[in-house]
């Protein structure tokens, strides 16, 4: 039986007006029952950040050593052996309640946070991670939370150090740098051929790292749409795997927002560098919308404005690739 604090059951409007009220009942329930999670959280206070400028905008570089088990994380193993699975309600800490969110996900604290506000929204039954088949439970999340938070998926292999298990993490909304600059980028935006006047498709070129657009009021239009994108992301994927990706979703004014990076691999070449060249990075959404996460002291302070361009460069899909996915969606 699962040791929640509130079951809910998904009903429109009624949920929608009080989740994020009961989140932060929640939270400072957390901190009262589990101090684990409570020094988790003063931790981030301490937690050093700093500024690189990069061309026209800024990317925030976060020293957060409690992150090294995500940062550093065996997903191989994460992927074979899901009796070891720590998002699984038979290996959690004790301490450790939610809240369900109707018939299939519950809402967890996350015990290693990046922001003040950090929440793990996990599947009941252990399934590996795909978003073409919980989009709607995406969107739906996302817009219960939308008030105060931004959701993000992290596909296998993309920075998800629980690739066996399907998840969803929310965050404080409008923090990461992306979501600041989001409209000062429109004007270079080049629009798709999808796009029409239920669902605004666009695709970016002129951030570090590549991203598609999605902007609709209609949840139906949104997944017709990521069903083509995910056939079209397959084409430059390795087969059998997800289209490798990373998503982050807010939702405003009654429509959803979903920015979507396209990847190419896990983790950077600095990652496997040793000595002074190494870099203890593995990008997921928060560092691509500019927050990187760096776990180790020594990588915070000597990583440079090159250091962010080539790490982007990296694990970002190749200016080919982008190319054929320009050539089909515009």
């Amino acid at each position: 039986m699962i040791n929640n604090i509130l079951n809910r059951e998904n009903q429109k409007g009624a949920l929608k007006d009080t989740l994020c009220a009961d989140l932060n009942i929640l939270f400072e329930e957390q901190k009262k029952e589990w101090p684990f999670l409570k020094q988790k959280f003063e931790n981030l206070n301490s937690a050093a950040v700093r500024e690189i400028q990069v061309n026209n905008s800024v990317v925030k570089l976060q020293y957060n050593p409690d992150r090294i088990h995500s940062t550093a994380a065996d997903i191989d193993k994460h992927l074979v052996e899901p009796k070891e699975c720590f998002l699984c309600v038979s290996n959690r800490p004790k301490e450790q309640r939610g809240i369900q969110y109707g018939k299939y996900f519950e809402i967890l604290c996350n015990p290693y946070p990046i922001l003040k506000d950090h929440y793990t929204i996990v599947k009941l039954k252990h399934t590996s991670q795909s978003l073409v088949l919980h989009l709607k439970e995406f969107l739906n999340i996302t817009s219960d939370l939308g008030e105060k938070f931004t959701l993000f998926y992290n596909g296998p292999r993309c920075g998800a150090s629980a690739p066996g298990h399907m998840h969803f993490q929310a965050i404080t909304k409008n923090v990461l740098q992306i979501e600041k600059d989001f409209d000062s980028l429109r004007p270079d935006f080049v629009k798709s051929k999808y796009s029409n006047e239920k669902i605004s498709v666009s695709l970016s070129k002129n951030y570090l790292r590549y991203f598609i657009t999605i902007e609709s009021s209609s949840i139906k239009d949104i997944v017709l749409f990521f069903k083509q994108l995910n056939i079209i992301l397959k084409k430059i994927t390795p087969p059998g795997q997800e289209p490798l990706m990373n998503v982050l979703c807010n939702y405003e004014n009654d429509a959803w927002r979903l920015i979507i990076f396209p990847r190419t691999k896990h983790r950077p070449t600095h990652y496997f560098e040793m000595g002074d060249k190494r870099i203890v990075v593995s990008p997921a959404a928060v560092d691509l919308g500019g927050l990187i996460i760096t776990p180790r002291r020594e990588d915070f302070d000597k990583i440079t404005k090159e250091d962010v361009i080539e790490i982007y460069r990296q694990v970002s899909v190749t200016s080919e690739m982008f190319s054929y996915l320009t050539s089909k969606l515009v």
